[in-house]
């Protein structure tokens, strides 16, 4: 809804923000909303909002291979956009809270709006985000561990979530390396 209204009814002649991207950040949006609820200590009402996240997360990190990022609009599997939503907060991580605005604030769309609002290429974000998200402690990633934040708190709530309900979350940390 943010992506369109910015993209389409605020920009009219521009196209809707590619699919992926529009699910990264819907899902970020929800994410935010939430935390709302932890800042007056509701821990339940923030758990209520935060576990389609993970779940989306833990289908995504169960099978990474079967799941890419790129997805068409309104296309994707929860797994899918569970990956779409790892990589916001990755990038959200690396380039600060203002990122979101700027990725909706413009009439650039998909690979080529992350390049120009992050500064670097889309195949290296990729990369550093594939990096990250495969190491629950984020070990070797190419940037300070501190700046992987939201990518540690998505593992720590997969992890919780695994406590709290075995039978949705069977694995603490779904992700099996080979």
């Amino acid at each position: 809804m943010i992506n369109f209204a910015q993209h389409v009814l605020l920009r009219p002649g521009f196209r809707t923000e590619e699919g992926w991207l529009d699910e990264g950040l819907s899902k970020y949006a929800e994410e935010i909303a939430g935390r709302s609820y932890l800042q007056q200590g509701d821990t339940a009402t923030f758990s209520n909002y935060a576990f389609d996240d993970v779940y989306d997360t833990y289908q995504y990190l169960s099978a990474p291979g079967a799941s890419p990022l790129l997805i068409q609009y309104d296309q994707g599997t929860l797994a899918e956009i569970g990956a779409s939503w790892l990589f916001v907060r990755y990038l959200v991580d690396q380039f600060g809270d203002s990122l979101p605005h700027k990725l909706d604030g413009t009439t650039l769309v998909g690979s080529v709006n992350v390049a120009t609002q992050t500064g670097q290429s889309f195949v290296t974000s990729v990369t550093r985000w594939a990096l990250a998200t495969g190491c629950p402690i984020c070990r070797g990633s190419p940037r300070p561990r501190a700046r992987l934040h939201g990518v540690a708190v998505s593992h720590a709530n997969v992890c919780v979530a695994h406590a709290q309900d075995p039978g949705q979350f069977p694995r603490p940390y779904p992700l099996v390396r080979p």
